[in-house]
């Protein structure tokens, strides 16, 4: 008996792929809204301008790091990513507040109080002013006093060398931690997609830059140098001009919180501190633990190459999730209780499906997608 087959068209790539697509539009709909579009819009936005932070980290983690490889050899890089992942971990001092600052935005926006959305700005620019300081004096602190030789293991760099690249790749930390005070307004106003396209000026900025510089024979002092100064001017520069245009009746500047607003704060750091800095943690700690223990060179950096893999891929799903997320706050402040359930309820079903399908993509293709990646197959 003759069995029926699919033309041959079925099979090719351009089918396949507007085949998936499709599919997950459909799955996307039914599980998010298909009796709210307005949300299903908003969301869909949302998730387009984070493919858009994803295809910018990319660039920054996939490019950037296949070409540091390429240049620099394994031996550098690992020194490079062990003097990275120190300065990452001022990073634990931003302590959640940018989350703890947009949902108050966000609050203040569905209530339609300018005047409360006008007091959290001050009150965000001063606590961020304060951090900031204390954070700049501890660095300059920690690297002045050698701190940094007895911190981190590397091979390659010398002492002056490590203590300079990780004091310019701490003030980049900085700079960017401090630019929550004003990076959650686009989130407070309604516009969670625009602060992605601005947020991620810096590092498309730095792919470029930091490539280029590379390419021309510049060492980890010099990158990160480039790090700081794409920092200011992409990051902060570019970001405060957009609001002041977009956003003219905000006023920027810093007021002295009162007593209550401290103690509000103090009592939501622990919790919004443990959410964004145990990710940061688990991600650079083991990098100093294994140099520590003198795993370095090419053996580190294939622990690097496969986690940064596996963090690009799991990063879809975290993604979607803040899409979803920004869009349905609104619900929960003004109380309607039914519309976010249901909307939480039925993304849960999507991500799991999702997150499964991704998990055994990796599981199939990383090996040979990270040798043509690196160009080092070991």
């Amino acid at each position: 008996m003759r069995h029926r087959t699919l033309p041959d068209w079925c099979f090719t790539y351009q089918v396949q792929r507007r085949l998936c697509w499709f599919i997950g539009i459909g799955c996307l709909y039914r599980c998010l809204g298909a009796g709210d579009p307005i949300l299903l819009a908003r969301i869909t936005s949302n998730f387009a301008a984070q493919i858009w932070s994803l295809a910018v980290t990319f660039a920054d983690r996939i490019v950037l790091v296949g070409l540091l490889i390429r240049f620099w050899g394994p031996d550098t890089f690992a020194d490079w990513a062990s003097v990275f992942a120190a300065a990452g971990l001022v990073g634990l001092f931003e302590l959640g507040l940018n989350v703890y600052f947009g949902n108050l935005y966000q609050r203040a926006y569905a209530h339609g109080d300018e005047e409360a959305f006008h007091r959290v700005l001050s009150v965000s620019l001063s606590v961020y002013g304060m951090l900031g300081a204390i954070l700049v004096v501890g660095v300059l602190i920690f690297a002045s006093m050698g701190y940094v030789a007895s911190t981190v293991t590397v091979t390659t760099l010398d002492e002056w060398s490590l203590s300079v690249a990780f004091l310019f790749l701490s003030i980049s930390t900085i700079l960017r931690i401090t630019r929550g005070s004003v990076s959650q307004i686009y989130r407070g106003r309604g516009q969670f997609a625009v602060g992605i396209f601005v947020a991620s000026l810096p590092s498309v900025a730095i792919v470029f830059v930091c490539g280029a510089a590379a390419s021309l024979g510049a060492g980890p002092v010099i990158i990160a140098l480039l790090h700081a100064c794409v920092e200011c001017v992409a990051g902060w520069a570019a970001m405060y001009r957009d609001l002041r245009a977009r956003y003219p009746v905000l006023t920027f500047r810093a007021r002295l919180p009162a007593a209550t607003e401290l103690i509000d704060v103090g009592r939501h750091i622990p919790w919004f501190g443990l959410l964004q800095g145990a990710p940061l943690a688990w991600m650079q700690a083991p990098v100093l633990l294994m140099g520590s223990a003198g795993i370095t060179g090419a053996p580190l950096v294939g622990f690097l190459v496969t986690r940064t893999l596996v963090n690009f891929a799991r990063q879809l799903s975290d993604m979607l999730a803040r899409s979803v997320a920004v869009e349905t706050a609104g619900a929960f402040h003004l109380a309607q209780e039914g519309q976010l359930c249901q909307a939480t309820t039925r993304f849960a079903r999507f991500l799991c499906v999702s997150s499964g399908a991704t998990a055994a993509g990796l599981f199939v293709f990383a090996p040979s997608l990270i040798g043509y990646w690196t160009g080092r197959p070991e």
